[in-house]
């Protein structure tokens, strides 16, 4: 599920910003927030590859088989600027 959404001032671009991961498996139930440590991760490189993206860190919070659990992660998004 998508939590939220960004929108780039340089590109108008509107890439989603926050995410929440439920994972249902017989044996283990996860459920995860991903939050963007800085909402405006974008790269505006249309001299090299012609467009925009973002990529960036998130902070990871959520429950593992009834645990609390924390972690880092990267997410890349590509496809929302034109």
């Amino acid at each position: 599920n998508i939590l939220n959404h960004w929108t780039s001032r340089v590109t108008g671009a509107t890439y989603p910003s926050g995410w929440q991961i439920e994972i249902n498996d017989s044996h283990v139930q996860t459920l995860l927030t991903l939050t963007p440590e800085v909402q405006n991760q974008e790269l505006v490189v249309y001299q090299s590859t012609g467009n925009a993206y973002w990529e960036g860190a998130v902070t990871i919070h959520g429950q593992s088989a009834g645990t609390q659990v924390q972690g880092e992660g990267y997410v890349e998004l590509t496809g929302y600027s034109r």
